[in-house]
């Protein structure tokens, strides 16, 4: 099944940079593509985010999306109804994994 095709405002972390921005779910294409929904405040979503900058600078391929929900809710909130639409985010983090084709390969994952 292929991701949601959103665009999201988040923070794209790569083994060579982090930047901030609007990131295309289906367009990520890298080897393995992680997209969290995180909320600030939330412990294990700080554990997971650091968890998540380990694995991008050990592991060729891998990138991943940061989404702090609480930005897309106060700043979008017309977005937000389709994330909620199309996620489960009952509890944070949201973690799923996608190949570069978009797919869905991992659901309510933890790092």
């Amino acid at each position: 099944r292929l991701v949601p095709d959103l665009k999201l405002p988040g923070t794209l972390l790569t083994s060579k940079k982090s930047k901030a921005g609007d990131f295309r779910l289906r367009k990520l294409k890298g080897k393995r593509n992680i997209i969290m929904f995180v909320t600030p405040g939330c412990n294990v979503c700080a554990a997971e985010k650091e968890e998540a900058r380990r694995m991008v600078s050990s592991e060729k391929g891998v990138k991943v999306l940061m989404v702090d929900i609480d930005e897309v809710i106060s700043g979008h909130p017309s977005l937000a109804g389709r994330i909620f639409d199309s996620f489960d985010l009952s509890s944070l983090p949201f973690i799923f994994e996608t190949d570069r084709k978009g797919r869905v390969v991992r659901r309510y994952m933890s790092l």
